[in-house]
This record gives C-alpha cells, sequence and structure tokens, in this order.
C-alpha cells in the first residue's frame, strides 16, 4: 500500500494504475511462492483491497479538485468579462467535466486571441513602446521601438535589457541615465522625464507600471521631441530677431527723425536722408534674409534637373559688380564641361550667392575670390576660397548657427544678422548634401557645397543662360 501511494503521488494517472496492477500481482504471486520458498505464509486480501481501491479513491478525489478548480477559474473568467457558456448545447456530451473543460477552453482561446489583439495593436502604435519585467527585460515591443533602436525593423527584442538598450538616454542637466536597473527594481521611475540621447535627439519617456499584477512590470513609451524643441527654439530665435535686430534700425530712424523735429538745421537734409536709407536697407536686408531662411526651411523644394557650372557662372556674373566695388578679383577656376544635378534652382542659387558674397565682403583689397566645380566620387564639390581673416577652428561649430556674427569685432563695417549661412547649411542638407569647412585664422577660408549628381540632362533655358 505504501508503495501504491508512492506512485500516486510522484507518477502520472497511466504509470500509476500499471504500477498498482503489478503490485497487486506481486502480492499474489508471494503468497502463493512463500510457503514453498520460506516456509511463510501470510494472508493477501487486505493488501489487494486497499490496491483495489486505492487508485478509484484517488481519481476521485482528483476528479473533484480538479472540477472544483475549473469552476473557480470559470467564475474569475466572468468576473473579467469573458463569455462562458456552462449550459449544454445541441451534440455536446452531458458529462459536466468535459462542459467545463470546453468552457475554459473557449476562454483560453478568447484569452490568445486578446493578447493577440492587444500585441497588433502595440505593433500599430506610432510612438516606439516597450513592455518589459521587473528586471528591466523585454517582453513586447512593437516596431517603431525597433526602428527607434536603429535595429532591423522585424528583428526581435525579446530578452534584451532596456536598460543596455536606453543606456545612453541621459538627462538634459545632470547626464545621469534616465533608466537604470535600480529604479525599474525600485518602483522609482517618474511617470514623465525629459532627456537626451548620443544622436542629439530630445524624448520623453512616460513608464507607467502594472499595479494589478503580482510580478510588476513595466510599460515604457518614447515621445520624440526633437522638432518640437527645434521650432521652439526657431520660434524664441525669431522672436528675439524681431524684438532687437529688425527694430534697433527702425528705432534709429524714429531718433533722427525726432532730432530732426527738435533740433532743425543741425543735420544737413541729405546727410539725413542718407542715414534714414541706411537705416532702412537694413531693416529690410534683415527682414528678406530671415523669410529667405524660414522659407528655406518650411516650403517645399521644386527638384528639377540643373547645370552647376551654368548656375556658378550665373552667380559670378551677378556678383562680379560687388566684387569690382571692393576690389576683389573674383574668378572661376576649375570647372567641368557641364555638372548636372537635381534640385532647386533659386534655392541653391541663393545659397551660393551667400557664400560668394561672404567670401567677397571679408577678402582684402586686391585678393582673389576662386570658385571651383570639382567631382567627387557620386557627388560634385562647388568650393569657394577666399583671402579673409579666417575662422578658428574651435569657432566653425557656430558658423551655420542662425544669428552668430563671428567677425563683428575684426570686421565691425561689415553688416549682417548671421542667417547668411544658416540659409546655405538647410539648403544643402535638403538637397541630401553636406556643406564642409577649411579655414584657420589667418589664411581665409575655403567652403564646399557637396551636392549628389544627378544624370538628368539641363533644361534648354539653363543652357541659354549659361551661353
Amino acid at each position: 500500500m505504501a508503495a501504491a501511494l508512492l506512485a500516486l503521488l510522484l507518477l502520472g494517472p497511466l504509470a500509476a494504475l500499471l504500477t498498482s496492477a503489478g503490485l497487486a500481482l506481486a502480492t499474489l504471486l508471494l503468497s502463493v511462492c512463500l510457503p514453498w520458498w520460506a516456509g511463510l505464509q501470510f494472508a493477501p486480501a487486505a493488501a489487494l483491497a486497499g490496491l483495489v481501491l486505492a487508485y478509484p479513491l484517488w481519481s476521485w478525489r482528483r476528479l473533484s479538485a480538479a472540477a472544483h478548480f475549473l469552476r473557480l477559474e470559470m467564475e474569475n473568467l466572468q468576473q473579467q468579462g469573458l463569455s462562458m457558456r456552462l449550459r449544454k448545447r445541441p451534440g455536446e456530451s452531458a458529462d459536466f467535466l468535459e462542459r467545463r473543460i470546453n468552457a475554459v477552453e473557449r476562454a483560453s482561446r478568447q484569452l490568445r486571441d486578446l493578447h493577440h489583439f492587444v500585441s497588433e495593436s502595440l505593433q500599430q502604435l506610432p510612438s516606439p513602446s516597450l513592455v518589459c519585467d521587473p528586471e528591466g527585460l523585454i517582453l513586447l515591443a512593437n516596431r517603431a521601438a525597433r526602428e527607434h533602436l536603429g535595429g532591423d525593423a522585424q528583428a526581435p527584442l525579446q530578452g534584451q535589457s532596456v536598460v543596455d538598450l536606453l543606456a545612453d538616454l541621459v538627462q538634459a542637466g545632470s547626464r545621469q541615465p534616465l533608466i537604470t536597473q535600480e529604479h525599474l527594481r525600485d518602483r522609482s521611475l517618474p511617470e514623465h522625464s525629459e532627456g537626451s540621447d548620443a544622436q542629439g535627439r530630445s524624448l520623453l519617456v512616460q513608464c507607467k507600471p502594472f499595479t494589478d499584477l503580482a510580478n510588476a512590470g513595466w510599460l515604457l513609451t518614447l515621445v520624440d521631441l526633437t522638432d518640437m524643441r527645434r521650432a521652439l527654439q526657431q520660434r524664441d530665435q525669431a522672436m528675439n530677431f524681431i524684438s532687437h535686430d529688425i527694430r534697433a534700425p527702425n528705432a534709429s530712424i524714429l531718433t533722427l527723425l525726432e532730432m530732426q523735429r527738435a533740433y532743425p538745421g543741425r543735420m544737413a537734409g541729405d546727410e539725413l536722408l542718407l542715414r534714414i536709407e541706411r537705416y532702412a536697407q537694413a531693416s529690410l536686408g534683415m527682414a528678406e534674409s530671415f523669410v529667405q531662411l524660414a522659407s528655406a526651411q518650411a516650403q517645399e523644394y521644386h527638384m528639377a534637373p540643373l547645370d552647376l557650372v551654368a548656375l556658378l557662372a550665373e552667380t559670378t556674373d551677378d556678383l562680379w559688380a560687388l566684387a569690382r566695388d571692393r576690389q576683389v578679383d573674383l574668378r572661376i577656376t576649375t570647372a567641368p564641361e557641364t555638372a548636372l544635378c537635381e534640385g532647386d534652382r533659386a534655392l541653391l542659387r541663393r545659397a551660393l550667392a551667400n557664400v560668394i558674397n561672404n567670401a567677397i565682403k571679408f577678402s582684402p583689397e586686391g585678393s582673389v575670390v576662386q570658385c571651383a566645380i570639382a567631382e567627387r566620387g557620386p557627388h560634385w564639390v562647388l568650393s569657394v576660397r577666399d583671402q579673409g581673416p579666417g575662422i578658428a577652428p574651435e569657432l566653425q561649430g557656430q558658423l551655420f548657427t542662425p544669428y552668430q556674427r563671428l567677425h563683428d569685432r575684426s570686421h565691425p563695417t561689415v553688416h549682417g544678422v548671421g542667417l547668411g549661412l544658416a540659409l546655405v547649411s538647410t539648403v544643402v542638407q535638403r538637397h541630401g548634401g553636406s556643406l564642409e569647412v577649411d579655414s584657420d585664422t589667418g589664411r581665409g577660408a575655403e567652403f564646399r557645397l557637396v551636392l549628389p549628381r544627378g544624370e538628368g540632362a539641363p533644361e534648354g533655358d539653363e543652357n541659354g543662360s549659361a551661353d
């Protein structure tokens, strides 16, 4: 009996049944053979009765426990809103246990469908979303999260540590990681926190713990705020420009008029008109530069085949008078017969004019501004070199920031608001190219516009302009 009960405890139903039958058969054999072998005899009836009754009693208790468990589970599932059909349906077995098993199976199928629906819904979310356990191991991740983390959109992230994947996401001020193992384990992550990653993106991290689970996990959502932060920065720059830079010339005009009204005759009429004209032109130039930069950043580009050689020739012709007035020699040193590319002709011409105009303004009298076009693999390199004061390497990172003027002290007579090179950088980047600077203090500067080559032919009016 002890061996039979041990088999019922440790083995499966079939193995326990076979073990009980084997023990009953062994008991009968021992009762027959022991008197012949050892002169011993025992009554096998009690052992056989126990072995025969043990398995049915055990099966009844197990069946009763299983039925009780299924009843509790069905009640829990009904409380969670799942439909449970406990009544007998036509064609269904009358056995109550089988009906309950079928009901639980239907409920499990609904749960699997619900899990699949939740998983698919997570995949369709536009923001990167991650579901992880208390230790930070990822359980679910949508497609946006895989793309955000720089991996294959189809490669799963399950099993990886969210702490390791977001290790470069740090707070803006302290530069401390936003997500750490201690924060996850102690459930101390704030619901909303903002930081930046190694790629310079501003991210809002939304954290929500699963408080209704015994083994609580986390839902992490990343919201990219880079464009919004950039828009706010541009708004602040625009407000500063409007409130200070563009108001200054107008305030000077009003001051001159008030002085003339209060002290008539102190300033000659021609001198007054000349000063008013200069301030008005400065204000108009600032406003035009601001509008051009805003248009280059926001408007849709009209891409068409064009010839950079013809574009460079037209631009140098337009600026020849300015170069002559400043006694600067403007030359095209080297260029192929044609340099075809796809681009917005008006914006590229404006960007190129800004670069050449700066080279002329900062070049000393009698110097040379050299323009050239060369081929570099799949790109055209359009370079403009001057013999001006040059730019220190530590200042070159500020060249393309709006409203930055690096030569206010060295060249106070050169006017501007620092928007020309910002427009150049915007136009070149939106054409899929890059802008390079080669300069140092005292040895001039060379700006290189690197633009992708195109295979289309230039339009007829461009050829005519080049001629």
